[in-house]
């Protein structure tokens, strides 16, 4: 499955009546124009008008096609179901990108913009994209979509180990995911691990503090720097 032929695989909701562009038009076109810079409805539609010979070309369109508007881009993004467009990732991904054993493979959720709903109470809610990044290349492998109110980044991330298993790399993650069923599933799965210690393993956090209390420096390296005719 190439790029195009996941992106025609996103289900068009949209009544038949009144449709003007392909529903993967226009999300290719939401792909690159945000890849080259190009955030917001109104600057997607000048990424069309920047680019629109080359469109033409990259796709085959109609010499006198007119490209969608900015409300247009925002229909159709606020009515996607990123559910789906996260499975048809992953599958585009798990075809196309080639995973190196030893390929450092951070994992991490990051909320989206303009999602988090409750302000600070309780009832805050929020979306995020829990994703698995390759050190190395630059590139997401993997990722997962969640709702702060529904599931935890823990869970959500223990999935995503799952699908890495038998990759052979070794995983990043923040304090949060110093997890025994977590780094477990890392160790069934073939890979290693790096996460941060911190106070929320405090037991762990003593006995590591004291361990590398009582183990001679193997190196020290000292510098210095003259800043605003200060030495530090």
């Amino acid at each position: 499955m190439n790029l195009i032929e996941a992106i025609k695989a996103v289900p068009d909701h949209r009544h038949p009546r009144g449709i003007r562009h392909p529903l993967w038009l226009i999300l290719a076109i939401i792909l690159l124009g945000s890849c080259t810079g190009y955030w917001g409805y109104k600057p997607l539609a000048e990424f069309t008008k920047n680019h629109r010979s080359t469109l033409i070309k990259l796709f085959n369109l109609p010499s006198d096609i007119r490209f969608p508007c900015d409300s247009t881009f925002r229909n159709i993004i606020l009515s996607l179901d990123f559910e789906v467009i996260a499975v048809l990732f992953n599958i585009w991904a798990g075809e196309t990108l080639s995973i190196a054993p030893g390929e450092l493979m951070a994992i991490d959720g990051k909320s989206i913009k303009s999602t988090s709903v409750g302000g600070n109470s309780s009832y805050q809610n929020f979306v995020s994209l829990v994703s698995a990044y390759s050190h190395d290349r630059g590139w997401v492998v993997r990722h997962k979509v969640m709702e702060n109110q529904e599931r935890s980044e823990i869970e959500v991330v223990e999935e995503l180990v799952q699908q890495l298993a038998g990759s052979q790399v070794v995983i990043t993650a923040d304090a949060l995911h110093l997890q025994k069923k977590t780094v477990q599933l890392i160790i069934d799965g073939g890979n290693d691990y790096i996460i941060t210690l911190k106070k929320n393993q405090s037991s762990l956090l003593k006995v590591a503090q004291k361990l590398v209390e009582s183990v001679g420096a193997i190196d020290t390296v000292q510098t210095s720097e003259r800043l605003h005719g200060r030495t530090t």
